[in-house]
C-alpha cells in the first residue's frame, strides 16, 4: 500500500512493538540507528536500575497492596493504572491503603486525579524533585532514622552527599515548607511499611536519572527495599530479567554516540537525535527508516522539523494499521493483524506486576488470508534482506523461513524454565490467568555478588550541580 500524499486521520495510540523482530531486522540492516519511546519515557528508570541493581530489567515495584505509606512523586496512577507498575484498579488500591489506616502522599506541581484522593498533596515546584528527595534523605540521616538494607553500598557517601541539603536550605526552591519536609521524611522513615514511587514526572526532566536513583536510595536506607509493603521485585513466570542475566546482558550506556554527540542506551539512540541523523549530510546519514507501530511525526518534539525530516527520506516503510501523521510519508505501508486476531503474553508487564501472575490470551478472530502478525512481517523483511547476501545469506534466509513459530516456542520454553515452571496447558486451562501470589523478597538472587549502589558514579556529579 502506497501511503504518500494520503491524508491522515486523527492520531491513534501505537501498539506494542515486537522487540525481538525489530532487533532481528536491525541486525540484518547492520545499523546503529535504532529509536524507541524509551528516551521520552522510562530511560532514567532503566539507567538507575542498571547502576543500582546491576541490570536494566531489575525494576523495583511498589508493593501497594501491603504498604502503610505510599509516597507518589511525579505520577498519576489513578489515571495510568500504574506505569512501570502493573496494578489495575489503582483507585481501589489507594482507598484500601487508607481503609487499613495507611497514608498516601502525592508530590506533584498540579492537582492531579491521584492528588485529589490522597491524604496529603504537596505542590512542588516543577523540576525540583531531586532537591526534595535530597532533603528527605538529609532528615533520615540527621534524625538517626536510617536502617539501610544489608546489601546497600555507599551509605556513608550518600550521607555526606545529602548533608548540605537541609530542609531549610531547599524549602524556598522546592516550594514546600521546611517543617512539612521534615514531617514527610520522618513519617516515611517511621512507617511500618513504606514505599516511594516515581514515574514520568521524575524521569522526563533535568536530573531524571539522579531523581530516580534517590527514590531507590530512600527506599533502601529506610529499610523498605525488598520487604513486604516496600519496593520489591516481581517473580514473573517468564523471567525476562533472569534470561538476561544468563545471557550476560545487563544493559549498556554510551557505547557509541549519534553524530550529534548523544549517547546510546541499551543499543538505542535518543529520539531527539533522529531528525539530526536524517537531515545532517555526511557519513552515516540516515536515508531510510522502518517504523513499526509508532507515530514519531505526532509524538516526537519539534513536530515541524520531524515531519520535514520524514518527508526527506529516500525510503520510509511503515508497519501499521492506519494512515497516520507518520505513515502518510511512507513509500510502503505494511498492515498487520489487529488485536483480536492475535494472541499475547505480557512478558514485560508480568515483570512489573504488583502481584505475580501468568496469563495468555488466544486469538478470538481469524485474520483474513494473507494478513500477517507483525512478527511475521519483520521476519520476512529480514529473510529477504539476508537472501541477497550470497550462499551463506541464502542458507540463513532458509533457516529464518522456519522461524515463524519461534515466539510461541520461546514462550513455552521460558515458562517451563521460569521460577514457577508453568506449562502452556496450565495457561490454557486458566483463561482468566493464574494468580501466583504476592511479591516475595528476592534481592539476593537478583544481585548475585554485587550490592545495591546508592549513589552511582554517573549521577554523583549531578549532586554538585544541585548544590550550585
Amino acid at each position: 500500500m502506497n501511503g504518500r500524499n494520503r491524508r491522515p486521520p486523527s492520531a491513534c495510540r501505537p501498539q506494542t512493538t515486537r522487540t525481538l523482530g525489530m532487533h532481528l531486522l536491525r541486525g540484518m540492516l547492520q545499523s546503529k540507528n535504532a529509536y524507541s519511546p524509551n528516551s521520552m519515557d522510562s530511560l532514567p528508570r532503566q539507567l538507575a536500575s542498571m547502576w543500582a541493581f546491576g541490570n536494566v530489567t531489575h525494576l523495583p515495584v511498589p508493593d501497594i497492596d501491603r504498604t502503610d505509606f505510599l509516597l507518589i512523586v511525579g505520577a498519576n496512577p489513578v489515571v495510568t493504572q500504574g506505569s512501570v507498575l502493573t496494578a489495575p484498579g489503582m483507585g481501589s488500591r489507594i482507598r484500601a491503603i487508607q481503609a487499613r489506616g495507611g497514608k498516601v502522599v502525592v508530590i506533584d506541581p498540579r492537582r492531579s486525579e491521584t492528588a485529589a484522593v490522597a491524604d496529603v498533596h504537596h505542590f512542588v515546584q516543577p523540576g525540583t524533585d531531586a532537591l526534595l528527595l535530597m532533603a528527605m534523605l538529609h532528615v533520615v540521616f540527621a534524625r538517626h532514622l536510617a536502617d539501610p538494607h544489608p546489601r546497600a553500598e555507599g551509605v556513608d557517601r550518600l550521607r555526606d552527599a545529602v548533608r548540605a541539603f537541609s530542609p531549610e536550605r531547599v524549602a524556598g526552591t522546592v516550594g514546600i515548607d521546611a517543617a512539612a519536609i521534615v514531617e514527610l521524611a520522618v513519617g516515611f522513615a517511621r512507617a511500618e511499611r513504606a514505599v516511594a514511587y516515581g514515574r514520568l514526572g521524575t524521569c522526563v526532566r533535568r536530573f531524571g536519572a539522579l531523581t530516580t536513583c534517590l527514590l531507590d536510595a530512600l527506599n533502601t536506607v529506610s529499610g523498605n527495599l525488598d520487604r513486604p509493603g516496600g519496593a520489591m521485585f516481581a517473580t514473573p513466570a517468564f523471567d525476562l530479567a533472569g534470561l538476561a542475566r544468563l545471557a550476560g546482558q545487563s544493559g549498556s550506556f554510551d557505547r557509541f554516540r549519534s553524530r550529534s554527540g548523544l549517547p546510546e542506551t541499551n543499543g538505542e539512540l535518543p529520539v531527539a537525535a533522529m531528525a539530526d541523523e536524517i537531515e545532517e549530510p555526511g557519513p552515516r546519514q540516515m536515508r531510510a527508516l522502518v517504523c513499526h507501530a509508532g507515530n514519531p511525526a505526532s509524538s516526537l518534539p519539534n513536530r515541524d522539523r520531524t515531519e520535514r525530516a520524514l518527508g526527506s527520506l529516500e525510503l520510509l516503510v511503515s508497519i501499521d494499521l492506519y494512515v497516520n501523521e507518520t505513515s502518510r510519508f511512507a513509500d510502503y505501508i505494511l498492515p498487520t493483524t489487529v488485536g483480536l486476531e492475535r494472541g499475547s503474553y505480557p512478558v514485560v508487564f508480568g515483570a512489573l506486576a504488583a502481584r505475580d501472575f501468568a496469563k495468555r490470551t488466544r486469538p478470538l478472530l481469524t485474520p483474513p488470508p494473507g494478513v500477517r502478525d507483525s512478527w511475521a512481517v519483520l521476519l520476512e523483511l529480514s529473510r529477504r534482506i539476508l537472501s541477497r547476501r550470497g550462499l551463506a545469506g541464502r542458507a540463513g534466509a532458509a533457516l529464518l523461513g522456519t522461524a515463524e513459530s519461534f515466539p510461541d516456542r520461546m514462550l513455552s520454553a521460558g515458562l517451563r524454565l521460569g521460577p514457577h515452571r508453568i506449562t502452556g496447558r496450565a495457561l490454557d486451562e486458566s483463561p482468566h490467568g493464574i494468580d501466583l501470589g504476592p511479591l516475595r523478597p528476592r534481592l539476593d538472587a537478583i544481585l548475585g555478588n554485587r550490592g545495591v549502589t546508592l549513589l552511582p558514579e554517573p549521577v554523583a556529579a549531578d549532586v554538585a550541580c544541585l548544590a550550585g
